[in-house]
């Protein structure tokens, strides 16, 4: 999907053009397919006139209207000498920001309900929508057909003066929408372009200013790593969203809910912290497509079964965990307990494995980055179990995994039937028994054999250094617990501590001078 991004003063006459036959009469049928609530309700459906693109045009003006705020441009000249261009002095009106998405023609026509689910995304991920409203710009999308050249594709105009008055943040907004547009290839499916394949596969870097603070306070760890460390971790054992929600408290993370526009029946994302360990430390908030796209909400809910009943106890779940994240009362342990390998955790791996299949067993189709995004959470788990302040080997593996994984997760179907009875005893056995970490090495042993999956399909694909990264993480992980369990193998077997991360054990309120602590936790 390729943005292409324009600037300019006159939202009336972008949007007559966009609602006219076009250059070359290619315009057919344009109508409204997303947009901010009052300009979605002034268009109503079908085919938008001319009257009603004047309207449209005028409705997303007024914040510039009523504020007066400008926001402009340098004009620039081409000096015919040298080909360079020069400024003018000038500045020119640019509050109009347009930019189009377009698919290739043989992907075929995208539908409107596709195309309203990516702009909205779009203009989300763009900073465009304020969740609290204020500060949002007035925005459209507008669909018209085929491009001459066969291209489906969708036209968005935002209006950069929000609805408070101040001016909208288009920084690098170039790159940026190239950033984001890669993103939601993969989330709807769509062909991913080359020149962004390789970007595909990368984890959101770290901030110069984090990595100093993790320098500061002795830390091996940065905040946005060690939260998405965790993040996979509760993923990785929790059996639906509801325990999602609690798993994450326990893990001393703190997730706010982020609601459908007009009102907060039905949550569409989240946004995750660190819990502070200072009364006067404010929460850095990561978005799950800054730590890992694995981890957004809807990849998460594809590997849970969704029912009505659930969904209603997620709303009240999320509700909670909203108003504890404004009331700063964070109901959470005082430290991350290191915990063993948990069933649901032991059954994502199974659903991959096929020798975790009864004789004759049809299974379902190998999805490598599916498996992926498993496997990386459960080398997460491994890693919070095992390396704890230090992460090493585990840690490497969980990221190396959730690369491939490219924002993909497991299927609740697989998960299910590797959680029927004819695999019960056989995960209990392997991850689950009386000693914890003896019970890591048959998972992880099994994790490695569908480690091996994944890289022989990306070997196919022709990312022979990628499969031979994967093969040398898995080795190095499953070296990494046999060395730890025989360490430990003095120990009483009872003496494993903590219980799974899905199960709440006793809580602390938060105090009000908590200090630092060191552990398990990392001192948060």
């Amino acid at each position: 999907m390729m943005p292409n991004i324009t600037r300019g003063g006159s939202m009336a006459g972008l949007i007559m053009y966009l609602r006219g036959p076009g250059r070359a009469n290619e315009h057919t049928a344009p109508r409204v397919v997303a947009g901010h609530d009052v300009i979605v309700e002034l268009a109503g459906e079908g085919v938008l006139s001319a009257d009603g693109g004047l309207d449209v045009a005028n409705a997303l003006d007024l914040p510039s209207k009523l504020f007066g705020t400008e926001v402009t441009l340098p004009v620039y000249d081409l000096n015919e000498e040298t080909g360079e261009r020069v400024s003018t002095g000038e500045r020119r009106d640019a509050h109009v920001w347009h930019c189009s998405l377009s698919v290739k023609a043989e992907e075929g026509e995208l539908s409107d309900e596709q195309w309203s689910a990516i702009a909205n995304d779009f203009v989300n991920e763009m900073g465009f929508v304020d969740e609290e409203g204020g500060a949002s710009c007035r925005w459209v999308a507008i669909r018209h057909g085929l491009s001459t050249a066969g291209n489906d594709h969708v036209h968005i105009a935002v209006n950069l003066v929000r609805e408070d008055g101040t001016k909208a943040d288009v920084h690098r907004d170039y790159v940026r929408a190239q950033k984001i547009a890669g993103e939601l290839e993969v989330k709807y499916g769509l062909d991913v372009l080359e020149s962004r394949q390789q970007n595909a596969r990368t984890l959101s870097a770290n901030k110069p200013a984090e990595t100093a603070r993790a320098v500061r306070e002795g830390e091996t760890y940065t905040q946005r790593d060690e939260l998405r460390r965790r993040l996979r971790t509760v993923a990785a054992n929790s059996p639906s969203e509801r325990d999602f929600i609690a798993a994450a408290r326990n893990a001393r993370v703190i997730v706010r809910p982020r609601y459908e526009k007009g009102g907060t029946s039905r949550v569409v994302g989240y946004t995750a912290a660190m819990i502070p360990t200072k009364a006067d430390e404010k929460p850095v908030w990561y978005a799950p497509s800054k730590l890992d796209r694995a981890l957004g909400l809807p990849q998460l809910r594809s590997g849970w079964e969704q029912t009505n009943a659930s969904e209603l106890a997620a709303v009240d779940a999320w509700k909670g965990a909203g108003r504890a994240a404004r009331m700063r009362g964070y109901d959470a342990p005082e430290k991350v307990q290191a915990a063993p390998v948990s069933e649901v955790a032991a059954a994502r791996v199974a659903s991959h494995d096929t020798e975790a299949a009864t004789p004759g067993e049809r299974l379902p189709a190998f999805n490598a980055e599916a498996a992926a995004a498993d496997l990386s959470g459960v080398y997460a788990h491994a890693s919070m179990a095992f390396e704890r302040g230090t992460p090493g080997p585990l840690a490497a593996a969980s990221d190396e995994f959730a690369r491939v994984a490219q924002g993909q997760r497991g299927s609740a179907a697989p998960l299910r039937r590797a959680l029927d009875v004819g695999y019960q005893a056989r995960l209990m056995a392997r991850g689950a028994g009386t000693d914890s970490k003896a019970g890591w090495i048959g998972v992880m042993r099994q994790v490695n054999r569908v480690a091996k999956r994944i890289a022989t399909v990306q070997q196919e694909r022709g990312a022979a250094d990628n499969a031979a990264a994967l093969r040398s993480r898995a080795e190095a992980a499953l070296n990494a617990v046999q060395e730890r369990v025989q360490r430990a193998s003095g120990q009483p077997a009872t003496a494993a501590p903590g219980s799974t991360l899905g199960a709440r054990p006793t809580t602390h309120q938060r105090p009000a001078n908590p200090g630092r602590t060191r552990g398990p936790d990392l001192g948060r």
